[in-house]
């Protein structure tokens, strides 16, 4: 196996890029690579928050020589992300499992500036060097979405999402679809063209990671699953024909956020998930391991009997199954993203479950969101209180197996190599 590995915020710094390479091509990167990567090797003091040691030569490594770090005031290109990384996987690789993975938030802060933003240069697919990055601010409220900060989330996005799929299921506002023939006229060829995987590790408090709680339309006294999503064209996170909430209606919570907190921008998982799915790749929500202690104060989900340590072998996920989406009925219409169906829910023996889940925040059920009106220029916050439970976006916010972060992308990761017709057998390589 070939591996590379890099940062970037707004710009590529050569000194973030390691790779590609492995233990036989270069072996003193590669076991550098290992050295930055190795996280027990960097805390010099464990069990307290990581600080600078300078006698620790991995952290050095990883901080001082190769910049691995967010740095501020640096602002985030997606679609330079994308880019780089397509680049870097030669082309000539046609029976290799090709793989990207990106770990962030996925909150665009870029756009380009020019048409076409990505073109042909000398037969070289070439972003062009015009972008502009804005983080959110005071002037955002006294000016339209697509001209605020939003805009560069907005239509950076869709220029990522364009490299890895152009696929018309790609989610593109009219003014974006105009954009679609950029790609194939610069001879830049798609993820999905080349086989590529797109993995998508998204975290952060700020875009809320989850997994929508609905029944299976595969196996109905289980849970959905992303198989079922995306074996019968339904939404696995909150995002497209949610009630009456668009998605951008909560991703503009990345503007409003910072004023009051309960604005998430849960959405935000929308479009990246959806192009994990068109490349077949994996898509994790990284999320805090569910506190049971909490959860088993509710009466009612106490006589589950999950324990911290059982709920790492699947009770929890198991009682889920039994107690909550086995128990809904309707299955809406098929083909429906928001399947089942608006209203199912209401009446049947779950809704009590659900509501307790949410009371120990084990759930989300509140869709928090950010209306735009005009004139003059007014956001309003808005959110679903007042619709049935079955009409929220009833969602999952913590790790059901009630493991912590490094568990979930462990487990994750293995999933994503053990797809190969051969094993990963060894974790120290």
């Amino acid at each position: 196996d070939i591996i590379g590995v890099f940062g970037f915020d707004n710009n590529m710094d050569p000194d973030r890029v390691i790779g590609p390479t492995n233990q036989f091509k270069d072996p003193d990167l590669w076991q550098e690579l290992k050295d930055i990567t190795n996280v027990p090797s960097l805390d010099s003091n464990p069990g307290n928050p990581i600080s600078f040691d300078p006698s620790n030569s991995n952290l050095i490594k990883r901080l001082v020589i190769r910049k691995f770090f967010p740095r501020r005031p640096a602002l985030t290109d997606i679609t330079r992300g994308i880019y780089e990384a397509g680049m870097m996987i030669p082309n000539d690789l046609d029976n290799a499992d090709l793989q990207v993975t990106m770990f962030s938030d996925f909150i665009n802060s870029c756009m380009s500036l020019d048409s076409p933003f990505i073109q042909d240069s000398g037969g070289v697919p070439t972003l062009t060097s015009r972008v502009d990055c804005l983080v959110p601010g005071s002037l955002d409220f006294s000016i339209g979405p697509w001209d605020n900060s939003w805009s560069k989330y907005q239509r950076g996005t869709s220029e990522a999402l364009m490299l890895i799929s152009n696929s018309p299921q790609v989610t593109l506002s009219n003014w974006e679809q105009r954009k679609r023939e950029d790609v194939p006229l610069s001879g830049w060829n798609t993820f999905s063209e080349r086989d590529i995987r797109f993995n998508a590790f998204i975290f952060g408090d700020l875009v809320e990671p989850h997994t929508l709680l609905k029944q299976s339309k595969t196996t109905p006294d289980k849970c959905m699953d992303d198989k079922d999503a995306r074996r019968n064209n339904r939404n696995f996170v909150a995002g497209r024909a949610d009630r009456r909430w668009q998605p951008w209606f909560s991703q503009r919570c990345i503007l409003y956020n910072r004023i009051d907190p309960s604005c998430r921008a849960s959405a935000v998982a929308d479009r990246i998930h959806q192009a994990s799915a068109l490349t077949g790749g994996y898509f994790l929500p990284i999320r805090p391991p569910c506190d049971i202690d909490t959860m088993n104060t509710n009466p009612l989900l106490a006589t589950w009997g999950v324990s911290s340590a059982n709920c790492a072998t699947g009770k929890l996920e198991e009682k889920l199954d039994s107690e909550v989406c086995a128990k809904w009925s309707g299955a809406g219409t098929s083909g429906d993203v928001s399947d089942p169906a608006i209203g199912v829910y209401g009446g049947n023996a779950s809704d009590s479950a659900v509501q307790a889940l949410a009371d120990t925040g084990i759930a989300n059920i509140n869709w928090i969101s950010l209306a735009y009106s005009t004139p003059p220029s007014t956001y309003t916050l808005m959110d679903q209180e007042d619709g049935p439970l079955g009409e929220k976006s009833s969602r999952i916010v913590c790790d059901t197996m009630c493991r912590g972060a490094e568990g979930q992308i462990r487990d994750t990761i293995k999933k994503m190599y053990n797809t190969n017709p051969y094993s990963l057998v060894r974790e120290d390589l």
